[in-house]
């Protein structure tokens, strides 16, 4: 039986692609295909207690898709600010809706998206999510638990406030 979370991460990353950037996606890919990707964005999810770190590593081929049909130009236009910007847009569209579908109560916050290119082929450890479009795989997601700065650090909020 398939976890609620992941089940949740699912069905936010296909509804975000098929609406926002009309891509289909299914779920079986090969993850050693997807040891090939080439850029990261990422996004946290927080509270006062923990934080869940998401992380989308995708091939740049599929990044300049979704920045094309995004942007509405051909991918041979697509610049690096376009795919840095799309790239973000969606781990924050992602994260939202993953939020929407597991924050029943409204106690997290969603943080900030970050981008980074990973310059070529990059360990992908095989734990995540793999994703993939047109039969290839595309990338993978991974989301991660972790205590909150508050929490790993308890009362440095506190001295910090007293500064």
């Amino acid at each position: 039986m398939e976890s609620h979370e992941r089940s949740a991460m699912k069905d936010a990353i296909s509804e975000v692609l098929e609406t926002m950037f009309f891509v289909f996606v299914d779920f079986n890919g090969d993850s050693s295909e997807a040891q090939l990707a080439e850029c990261e964005s990422s996004i946290s999810l927080y509270n006062s207690r923990e934080r869940v770190d998401i992380s989308f590593k995708a091939r740049e081929e599929f990044a300049r898709l979704i920045s094309a049909n995004l942007l509405g130009l051909d991918e041979s236009d697509v610049g690096s600010d376009d795919l840095e910007d799309t790239m973000k847009e969606f781990a924050n569209m992602v994260g939202g809706n993953y939020k929407a579908r597991i924050d029943v109560r409204n106690q997290w916050d969603l943080g900030i998206p970050q981008f980074r290119l990973l310059g070529g082929q990059t360990d992908l450890g095989g734990s995540g999510l793999v994703f993939s479009c047109y039969g290839r795989s595309m990338g993978e997601v991974d989301w991660r638990h972790a205590l909150s700065e508050e929490e790993t650090h308890p009362g440095q909020r506190a001295v910090n406030a007293g500064e």
